[in-house]
């Protein structure tokens, strides 16, 4: 049910990214509470990863800084 779901937030449905977040959560508590008979490492390869973006300095004179 939740792989339906999932492909269908992420085919149909780009845009709802917090529903597919939310989505994958839910899933992932879901599979950690069947222990072992859960695949939870399928599930954390799919969640989202925050990315920390490095933006370039540039002063006022337009020459970049640091």
């Amino acid at each position: 049910v939740f792989e339906r779901a999932f492909d269908y937030f992420r085919t149909s449905a780009p845009e709802q990214k917090e529903e597919r977040a939310m989505l994958l959560e839910e899933w992932l508590n879901m599979e950690s509470k069947f222990g072992s008979i859960g695949d939870v490492s399928l599930v954390q390869k799919k969640l989202p990863r925050k990315v920390k973006r490095k933006r370039a300095i540039v002063t006022e004179d337009s020459t970049p800084a640091g």
